[in-house]
């Protein structure tokens, strides 16, 4: 009980409990109650947060969601928002076509005594993969007006959020049954990700 509790609180980023544990009855082995009385003590908080990027200056997307998100100097160090900031910024270098990011620094040094704590984040972010080739796939209208949807063009960088647009946009017209948008990084080429849409129209269209 003793370790549970002092790693739940250090979760939470508290480093210097003070934690009491005592019987509230006495029933023998198979009964009673346990009473933890916790005094949580003062908190852990970030003195430091160093986010680096590779190449910053062609990233100026991932670089102001790192500056709008990143842990603030003096707040408490919470492991769960920690964790929560590396999470958000790989999805958005993937979101984004960075599919070789890797981190390349992933280091919190906590200091117990002066009760503060250093991050020290480094991500690679690797090439960025673009837009292949673009199919269309259907009948009952030109391929070439379908073609004209993406805001997106072969060689452009890939961009899952337009790619997403895409797919909600075309499904908020009354002309398409179904729409189906494709696009696998695996089946890239040359970090070029096809991408293929398929759709069905709408009977009465």
């Amino acid at each position: 009980v003793q370790e549970q509790a002092t790693a739940a609180l250090q979760v939470l980023g508290y480093y210097r409990p003070v934690i009491s544990i005592s019987r509230a009855d006495a029933k023998g082995d198979s009964g009673g109650t346990c009473l933890v009385t916790v005094d949580p003590g003062p908190p852990v908080r970030s003195a430091g947060v160093d986010v680096q990027l590779t190449d910053q200056a062609e990233r100026p997307v991932l670089q102001a969601w790192i500056d709008e998100n990143r842990p603030q100097r003096g707040a408490v160090f919470h492991h769960g928002q920690y964790e929560a900031f590396k999470t958000g910024l790989m999805q958005q270098a993937l979101m984004r076509g960075y599919f070789k990011a890797a981190w390349q620094v992933q280091e919190v040094r906590v200091d117990i005594d002066a009760l503060t704590a250093d991050i020290h984040l480094a991500l690679a972010s690797g090439p960025r993969y673009r837009v292949g080739e673009v199919t269309i796939n259907g009948e009952g209208i030109d391929h070439g007006l379908v073609a004209r949807f993406p805001r997106f063009r072969s060689g452009d960088g890939y961009d899952a959020t337009k790619i997403a647009e895409l797919h909600r946009g075309r499904l908020r017209t009354s002309w398409f049954e179904s729409v189906r948008i494709r696009a696998e990084p695996e089946e890239a080429v040359d970090l070029a990700v096809p991408v293929s849409v398929d759709y069905t129209m709408r009977k009465r269209n």
